[in-house]
């Protein structure tokens, strides 16, 4: 038996934008959002994963991920900027002592995949996961339970 016989259960993570000029959070009261940018590449990539699959997405810059949260998936994927390089961090590293894998992406996994802050990650997405030969073979080994340490 694999170790996703079942549903596999997804839990999409948009790190925290740290405060800066750049994240725009002292703009965002006037336009009555929470955050300036929604996570559309986690939004697309939910789009891409087997419709029978659960998955969820916390947006770290407008609510909380608990503990809960990446208990109850069975894997974690967690895209992210340079600018949140060390809220992924806290994240890989929540889920590494919840024993749930973290598979890391987005801009700054392909631009830095040998990072200090992604060595607690089980896998590395490292470019587009749109491509084909990305996302099939991850969501194939994500099914079977066997996380290769790395997509390109």
């Amino acid at each position: 038996m694999t170790l996703f016989s079942r549903k596999v259960k997804v839990l999409l993570v948009n790190p925290e934008t740290p405060h800066s000029y750049w994240g725009f959070q002292e703009s965002t009261w006037f336009v009555g959002a929470k955050a300036a940018h929604a996570p559309l590449p986690l939004i697309t990539l939910a789009g891409m994963l087997p419709p029978e699959w659960d998955v969820r997405l916390v947006d770290m810059n407008i609510e909380r991920l608990g503990d809960k949260d990446i208990a109850w998936a069975d894997a974690v994927l967690v895209t992210g900027m340079i600018v949140q390089k060390e809220a992924a961090r806290e994240v890989i590293r929540r889920c590494r002592a919840l024993g749930v894998p973290a598979v890391a992406g987005g801009p700054f996994v392909s631009s830095s995949p040998d990072a200090e802050e992604l060595r607690d990650a089980a896998s590395l997405v490292i470019g587009e996961a749109e491509d084909g030969a990305v996302i099939g073979p991850l969501v194939a080994d994500l099914r079977s339970g066997s996380l290769k340490a790395r997509y390109v």
